[in-house]
């Protein structure tokens, strides 16, 4: 029997038979969409979405443009508060 730099005993590996240890062949590729799967799918989901992008794009920028007025108008308090 084989020993480590310990000398304890170590089991030697067994050899895999190659036939054996093969990965596994999965293809995640989706199926090919034919034109009726399109145009079902521009209906359904995309058209809901184009619909109200502008709104949820305008909703954004006013939240953002508040945060920067309000990050302005409290370094305008402070440096008021505090000069």
């Amino acid at each position: 029997m084989k020993t480590d730099s310990w000398k304890r005993p170590v089991e030697q590996k067994r050899k895999i038979d190659p036939e054996y240890s093969k990965q596994l062949e999965l293809v995640f590729k989706p199926e090919d969409a034919t034109t009726e799967h399109i145009n079902h799918w521009q209906e359904t989901e995309l058209n809901w979405w184009a619909e109200r992008q502008l709104g949820f794009v305008a909703i954004a920028s006013l939240i953002q443009l508040s945060a920067l007025g309000f990050m302005m108008l409290s370094f305008f308090l402070i440096n008021i508060a505090f000069s």
